[in-house]
């Protein structure tokens, strides 16, 4: 019998959000190889069912693009983002997402050396999220190195991310949105994700946050959250890793950890 050799399970990731925005998320998914390309086939036919080519949640969400004739179509909008979701339940082993407070990062970074120890608000989150994919393979007993990483080819700092990606023995391949559509789903979920805590946090309104996270209860399972980096969460980030405060130490003579 002829023996097939080579990865068994890639993963996929994307951000939605920046380091200037309120809230910044990095989402993803990893699965078999076979699976995602009965996803590819899936994903694809729910969109050729509307004529839509791509899938971007931007466009969607304000209605331009290919989604311009949607604006106020309830129905419509949610029964095209449940089959989406049912999509990704289907075909996906395992999900992540990171979400960041970006003022609160900026606060605690002039109380601490988090750019430095850290990285940016970016390689923060997708660190925390390759931490999280660590122990899912170990969990699964694979080897975390046998799992080719995919990052969307177009997210902020992303060169800071993957050189400590690499310092910490992990390959990202960069991948631009058309070369796969699972970056079209992990833009889906990460955009829910940023948008729901966004409107919690501006608002104060837990339940509207449910509302609209409501839409992916078919991958709540599936998906891993690492709650989330407030000024809180941050600090005792700081203190755990030992970082004095900048005021006690001479910046010029730190090193990166």
């Amino acid at each position: 019998m002829l023996s097939i050799s080579g990865p068994k399970f890639t993963a996929y990731f994307d951000a939605s959000g920046n380091k200037r925005e309120s809230i910044l998320t990095v989402a993803g998914f990893v699965s078999r190889i076979r699976k995602w390309e009965r996803f590819e086939q899936e994903w694809k036919g729910i969109l050729d069912g509307h004529s839509i080519t791509q899938f971007h949640m931007t466009d969607f969400a304000s209605s331009r693009g290919e989604f311009s004739s949607w604006r106020g179509q309830t129905a419509l909008r949610r029964e095209l983002v449940a089959r989406l979701a049912f999509c990704i339940k289907r075909n996906i082993n395992k999900g992540f997402a990171a979400r960041l407070i970006t003022r609160d990062f900026d606060d605690v970074n002039e109380e601490y050396p988090l750019l430095e120890d850290a990285g940016t608000p970016f390689a923060l989150c997708s660190r925390t999220c390759m931490g999280m994919l660590r122990k899912w393979s170990m969990k699964k007993r694979v080897n975390i190195n046998d799992i080719p990483v995919f990052f969307e080819d177009g997210d902020e700092d992303r060169g800071d991310f993957f050189d400590r990606a690499k310092a910490e023995g992990i390959k990202i391949t960069p991948l631009t949105k058309p070369e796969s559509r699972v970056f079209e789903a992990a833009d889906l979920v990460a955009w829910k994700v940023r948008t729901a805590m966004r409107g919690a946090l501006n608002v104060g309104s837990y339940e509207d946050a449910l509302g609209i996270l409501s839409s992916l209860d078919p991958i709540r399972d599936l998906l891993t959250k690492n709650g989330i980096f407030d000024a809180r969460a941050l600090r005792h980030l700081c203190v755990k890793g030992g970082s004095p405060k900048r005021k006690d130490v001479n910046s010029l003579g730190r090193t990166r950890k």
